[in-house]
């Protein structure tokens, strides 16, 4: 069993090693990059130690959210026997989209048709005091 779980392990590091290049390797070459103010070349050290501390932090409270969500749907369907037929079908769901998604490699037509919407509640206003943010903490 261990050797199962260290082997499954090595080859999701090998997988989502692509996807952490492709995903993160913009973002910190940006913040990492040289900044060249008044001709003269300086390190980034600091915004690039924001960026990844931020990227933590991020992962870590999206990730207890995400834990604590299903771990309270979980006790629920544990404690009322009705729910658990719904949490299945919950799973086969996102599991037939996800299919989907790999099949076609769109979007189903009810998810786009959603897409306006969503993206007019992405258009809000940014929290101001976002912009009073010293570089390192905005990074």
């Amino acid at each position: 069993m261990d050797a199962a779980l260290v082997v499954s392990a090595l080859l999701m590091g090998l997988a989502g090693g692509p996807h952490c290049a492709v995903m993160c390797g913009a973002a910190c070459g940006v913040v990492a990059g040289p900044r060249r103010r008044a001709g003269v070349r300086a390190a980034a050290a600091s915004p690039l130690l924001a960026l990844h501390a931020g990227r933590v932090v991020g992962y870590a409270a999206m990730g207890a959210l995400a834990a604590a969500s299903v771990a309270g749907i979980g006790t629920f369907a544990a404690a009322a026997p009705i729910v658990r037929p719904l949490w299945a079908i919950v799973h086969v769901a996102a599991v037939a989209l996800g299919l989907w998604l790999v099949w076609f490699g769109h979007a189903p037509a009810w998810l786009s048709a959603a897409k306006p919407r969503f993206a007019t509640l992405a258009q809000t206003r940014p929290i101001r005091i976002f912009r009073t943010l010293p570089a390192p903490a905005r990074a």
